[in-house]
């Protein structure tokens, strides 16, 4: 009796065909089709994808961020996506080469991309780890090698201008400068400079590990060595002219002594070795959030509020300077004005209203020297008659970087008596440090 079974519960005969038993009712078992029998547990194993998974991995190694190792599997929008956000900003790359190395990543038929065979736990940990230190340093090694790439039209004006120097030649040093520079700083100025400073002429080697641009203004800061291997740091400020990065200002760090943006070259008091002991009074206004040192022969009166005015003593040299600050709220905070260029603009028509003789000299970028990145603006320079005096006067207008607030910093002094007064007010402008 072919096809023929039993009865699981009484043993009776049955046919192949019988689908219950005709002694005791019971079900056949043995005939179930294959949707009704007893389930088995089965491994269904996913097809190896035909795309190289090396191949894959390399893609996504070195062109993760275009989304590269996706489009070679066939997931173009999911590729394009990458490309569009570099790569999940480095996220969704890290997560793919995760994927690769775990034998993970599937194709786009769902296809497995097979990089290893039979590898253990440890093995697999082992090659997850390595694989993702190796992709996070070429990560960094790419961000750096992009942001000197981006930057290098800083250096190469910087280079220009050294290489220029080292050779003799001042005149071609000095056309590396922008023309806010030039304005206010001759060339037999920037000669005086490098003869203060030798070290920048005898230069034999330079490292800038400080470079960043701010629309059209960027910043340098590195280390020139000299032939006798003197080292000395030194910070740039440039700005793009005709899209030429020219040099602003150059600052020596060591001794604080700095050809200022736009203003000319003059030098540290040359009696005090440091500014505490030149400056040794400090001035702290914790209400506008600044603080500047002044010498201990002046004084201060604060006129109205919010400002601050600085002056030498009765019978002292300085006696009739001052240095004027002025915290001035912003819009934002309620005030009148909404821009450095607002407060220029009112300033200049002040001076055509109410000053005799009044007339610009130079006008420019100014910076913060304790904190150029944060804290920069605007300067004049200016001259003006009154009571029959003439007056020169330097002004900064300074934002800050919360837009809460403007700061005015002035130095004014009788025509006579302004470059005498000049080192003074400098070493003040040089120490004022705003939080």
């Amino acid at each position: 009796m072919d096809g023929a079974s039993f009865c699981k519960q009484c043993r009776n005969p049955l046919e192949s065909v019988d689908q219950f038993c005709s002694k005791c009712g019971a079900k056949n078992e043995s005939n179930l089709s294959h949707d009704q029998a007893p389930k088995e547990t089965i491994q269904l194993s996913k097809h190896i994808s035909p795309k190289s998974a090396t191949t894959a991995l390399l893609l996504n190694f070195f062109l993760g961020v275009l989304g590269a190792h996706r489009l070679y599997v066939g997931k173009i929008g999911t590729g394009l996506l990458m490309l569009v956000t570099i790569g999940g900003f480095g996220i969704w790359v890290l997560v793919d080469l995760i994927l690769i190395v775990t034998n993970k990543f599937e194709d786009k038929q769902g296809g497995l991309l097979e990089l290893t065979q039979n590898s253990s736990p440890f093995k697999t940990a082992i090659i997850v780890i390595s694989t993702v230190l190796a992709w996070l340093l070429l990560y960094v090694l790419m961000v750096l090698a992009l942001v000197f790439y981006f930057t290098s039209g800083l250096v190469y004006t910087i280079e220009h201008q050294l290489n220029a120097l080292q050779s003799g030649n001042i005149e071609k040093a000095y056309s590396y400068t922008s023309k806010d520079f030039q304005k206010t700083t001759s060339i037999n100025d920037f000669k005086k400079f490098l003869d203060q400073y030798p070290s920048i002429k005898n230069n034999e080697s330079y490292f800038f590990n400080t470079r960043e641009i701010e629309n059209n203004l960027g910043f340098v800061k590195g280390t020139l060595t000299a032939k006798d291997g003197a080292k000395t740091p030194i910070e740039y400020r440039l700005i793009k002219e005709d899209d030429t990065w020219k040099i602003l200002n150059i600052k020596v760090v060591p001794t604080g002594a700095a050809i200022m943006i736009n203003n000319k070259t003059s030098e540290p008091p040359s009696t005090t070795p440091s500014q505490e002991n030149s400056l040794p009074k400090l001035f702290e206004a914790k209400g506008n959030k600044y603080s500047i040192r002044y010498p201990d022969d002046w004084s201060y009166v604060s006129p109205s509020k919010g400002t601050i005015v600085f002056m030498g003593k009765k019978g002292t040299a300085a006696y009739h300077v001052n240095v004027n600050i002025q915290t001035i709220l912003s819009k934002k905070s309620g005030g009148k004005y909404s821009s450095i260029k607002e407060i220029v603009d009112d300033l200049k028509t002040q001076l055509s209203t109410k000053a005799s003789n009044a007339k610009i000299l130079s006008q420019g970028e100014g910076e913060l020297p304790k904190n150029p990145k944060r804290f920069h603006g605007e300067y004049l320079v200016f001259t003006y008659t009154f009571k029959g005096k003439t007056f020169k006067q330097l002004e900064f207008i300074i934002s800050r970087d919360d837009e809460l607030a403007f700061y005015t910093w002035a130095y004014t002094a009788p025509s006579d008596q302004y470059d005498i007064n000049l080192p003074i007010a400098k070493a003040m402008y040089e120490s004022w440090i705003i939080d």
